[in-house]
């Protein structure tokens, strides 16, 4: 039995793995290791590479095992036995309890195992487990191995280095890479040639579908089968940003290109993946994505067949003249699909007018007829149109902030071919771009040497300032400049509200956060303002309340910045008093008008999908948001007999709601009475005139205009009692009395009041003349009012958090 077992080790820990249980390849990085105890004489005592066979390592890894009785050690006493590069990294606080693992490494070939051991450390804050392996053939004298900091080593780098293949591990959370079982050379190169080859060998393709329909799911198979990532990669594996992964929902659009070889041809094709969001909020990332598309995949849950967001991507498919549209049903691995496809199938051709026999039946969780959809991609959707001998022109459709190469945008070429070290000119903004990289997304950033007509890729250059990104803009090279490209617009914003930073000192802070988050999400407006309650910020637009919260969390979790935002608007078109004067757009209550002839609100076309049973209520909801049914159909839906909770017959509806009603808890009421069961979609529907008022706050009469909102003047009263009676429980007791009022027109319709904090200024009086405690009490009196007459009151972001919430 081991005595003794201990690693010194020579880099610092790769712990950054997925937890699977099937074979994945990952990339390694070089450690050396000191062994001590029993085992000790058989073994190289100091070893940069440690090879045996695999009988030799069954011996061994039988022989060492966790110590049983591993005693509780300190800090100190683990930071004793670490490198120095790994020091950083051991921040736990309390004993650590260490125990020791090893795993199986088998070469890619499968000809030779190698030895890899791995620490374990234990802790009630944060378990985590680190893997160290040991590479053969590394040694540090090594000219080529020495170059190498594996401090900075890449994944992608650290892949091409060491291909490997793991067969047991056990970690925490990642992002796994591999390539295709040590054949990183022959598809570098096989890759290289469908790049140097012309638009017939490109596909371009999105895949569009309604919420939670197996987009994503989907995405990930595709890239497995073809070699891209892993088996064991993680799960939503574009979906990169964190407020994806802890959502679970995709809030951008990726893009990733696919080397496939077609199976009966054994030609090799790039296919240019676009993934785009599902949620009405981030429409324009879908109409983005389809601008640089040549075909879309719908994709269709079995189950629950076409729902709202299902129709209006297949329209946004027609308006930007798709040339190919591919359908799928998802799930079919679920036991109720099967019988449900007829019925499915019979549906969506009724819709998109597409043959029966033409829809494919997929499973993105199992991979079951994903060979047959890489097929229909390469041979239904046509290649790109473009001349490679003509000037370089291409449509910018995204663009993001790398910390290394700074700002880089995505380009959809048209014509010509882009290389490093040219210059181009975007037409509509006439900024100078410096092209310092091209490259593609696979499904890293990959240099290559130049990009071709019809291909998708990034571009990095010399641009410096986030609003000179020039996303929907077309490039041409320096004085050639021609017919810019149909382009997409900037998205019209539907909900309005002002995003302040917690602490006024992280304003520059925010600024660069939000300029930041600008260059990824183009949807969103910014505007900076000052209010006298909150400090400076920015009035922000967003495409619906989910926008407006991701925003505050992405805010968050990327840049750091914890912010508080105000009560959303819609944008009121307000026909002033005075002839002569244009109308105004009003997006926020302090900007409202006190006089004004006509207020017009923004009105929506939604489409509900509702079961059968919760019409009645649905369309009662619908009547007191004051909605207008427009169009109601059924859609029947075919009931297995193997499912436990069959599909009821379910009807489509159409109602003309305005936006005001539709913002906050429209959805949240729709989901409460009909149990789930329901499928939402809007688009925008124009202009209606509206009843609207401005609900002000008073605190001891001075107005608070952060706290003002607009209304339906029917239901203004009853909002700005709720919300007086709301702030009396929000804001903190002050050393003076708070004087909380609402006004509606000019007059005050509720008020109440904070007491003040009590202050015992006789506690130091225990006799005496009364003469002498009457004059505390008038000097207390007189600088309460005084307190009062110079101070301001405090209103705390909670307050502003729970008034969202009424």
């Amino acid at each position: 039995m081991c005595r003794e077992f201990f690693l010194r080790l020579r880099s610092p820990p790769f712990s950054d793995l997925r937890s699977t249980q099937l074979p994945i390849k990952v990339p390694f990085r070089p450690a050396c290791v000191s062994l001590r105890g029993s085992q000790a004489p058989e073994l190289p005592r100091r070893s940069p590479g440690l090879l045996v066979d695999a009988a030799r390592w069954r011996e061994v890894s039988r022989s060492l095992k966790p110590l049983k009785n591993a005693q509780k050690q300190p800090i100190s006493s683990v930071k004793r036995h670490t490198p120095r590069p790994l020091r950083r990294q051991v921040s736990l606080n309390g004993p650590l309890q260490s125990s020791f693992r090893l795993l199986q490494l088998s070469s890619p070939d499968g000809s030779r195992d190698f030895l890899c051991s791995g620490v374990a450390i234990d802790s009630p804050v944060k378990p985590q487990v680190c893997a160290f392996p040991i590479l053969p053939g590394f040694h540090p004298k090594n000219p080529r191995h020495s170059s190498i900091d594996s401090r900075n080593l890449s994944l992608f780098t650290g892949l091409r280095e060491w291909p490997c293949r793991l067969f047991r591990l056990f970690s925490t959370k990642a992002q796994v890479v591999g390539t295709e079982k040590g054949n990183s050379e022959e598809r570098r190169l096989r890759l290289q040639a469908v790049l140097d080859g012309g638009a017939s060998c490109v596909r371009n393709f999105s895949i569009i579908a309604h919420i939670d329909h197996g987009k994503s799911t989907l995405s990930d198979r595709l890239l497995e089968l073809t070699g891209t990532i892993s088996q064991g990669a993680k799960a939503q594996f574009l979906d990169s940003l964190e407020v994806e992964t802890t959502r679970g929902i995709t809030v951008k659009a990726q893009t990733c290109s696919l080397l496939y070889r077609h199976p009966k041809t054994g030609v090799d094709y790039l296919l240019n993946l676009i993934d785009t969001p599902g949620h009405s909020d981030f429409s324009h990332e879908v109409t983005r994505g389809l601008t640089v598309c040549q075909g879309a995949v719908l994709l269709v849950d079995g189950l629950q067949g076409i729902q709202a967001q299902t129709i209006s991507h297949f329209g946004r498919t027609r308006r930007q003249n798709l040339e190919r549209l591919l359908v799928a049903i998802n799930k079919v691995d679920l036991p109720a699909v099967p019988e449900q496809i007829p019925s499915v199938k019979a549906s969506i051709a009724a819709l998109t007018g597409e043959k029966e026999e033409d829809v494919l039946a997929v499973s993105a969780k199992t991979g079951q007829g994903i060979d047959d959809l890489l097929q229909a991609i390469v041979e239904r959707i046509p290649p790109p149109e473009g001349k490679e001998n003509a000037p370089v022109k291409g449509l910018i459709f995204d663009s993001w902030f790398d910390a290394k190469k700074g700002i880089v945008q995505l380009v959809a070429l048209k014509e010509g071919v882009l290389k490093p070290r040219m210059t181009l000119v975007a037409a509509h903004a006439r900024k100078a771009i410096q092209v310092k990289e091209v490259g593609i997304l696979h499904p890293f950033m990959t240099p290559t040497k130049a990009l071709k007509a019809g291909q998708v890729g990034y571009i990095c250059s010399n641009i410096k300032r986030t609003q000179d990104a020039c996303v929907g803009d077309t490039v041409f090279p320096q004085n050639q400049i021609g017919e810019p490209l149909p382009c997409f617009g900037p998205p019209k914003c539907t909900v309005y509200a002002g995003v302040y930073p917690e602490q006024a000192a992280d304003y520059e802070k925010l600024q660069v956060a939000v300029g930041r988050l600008l260059l990824t999400d183009p949807a969103v407006e910014a505007k900076a303002e000052v209010s006298a309650a909150l400090g400076q910020g920015f009035r922000c637009g967003f495409l619906g309340i989910l926008h407006l919260d991701v925003f505050k969390e992405r805010l968050k979790t990327e840049h750091g910045v914890s912010v508080l935002v105000t009560s959303p608007t819609v944008p009121y078109h307000v026909t002033p008093k005075k002839k002569g004067q244009p109308k105004r757009v009003v997006c926020s209550a302090s900007d409202f008008p006190d006089f004004f002839e006509q207020v017009e609100e923004p009105m929506v076309e939604a489409t509900l999908v509702v079961p059968l049973k919760s019409v009645p209520a649905i369309q009662q909801l619908c009547m007191e948001r004051r909605g207008e049914e427009l169009r109601y159909e059924c859609m029947p839906m075919h009931t297995s007999s193997h499912d436990s909770n069959p599909q009821q017959d379910s009807v489509l509806l159409v109602y003309r709601i305005p936006l005001a009603e539709v913002i906050l808890d429209f959805f949240d009421r729709l989901q409460a009475v009909t149990s789930g069961l329901v499928s939402f979609d809007y688009i925008d529907a124009g202009l209606a005139p509206a009843d609207i008022v401005k609900v002000g706050f008073l605190f001891n009469g001075e107005r608070v205009d952060a706290l003002s909102f607009l209304a339906q003047r029917s239901r203004a009263r009853e909002q700005g009692i709720a919300y007086t009676q709301r702030l009396a429980k929000l804001i903190p007791p002050h050393q003076f009395d708070v004087a909380i009022q609402c006004v509606l027109n000019g007059k005050v319709i509720a008020r109440e009041t904070v007491r003040a904090a009590k202050k015992d200024v006789l506690a130091k009086c225990y006799g005496g003349d009364m003469t002498r405690k009457m004059k505390l009490l008038e000097k207390e009196k007189e600088r309460k009012k005084k307190l009062r007459s110079i101070s301001n009151v405090r209103v705390p972001a909670e307050a502003f958090l729970q008034l969202l919430k009424l």
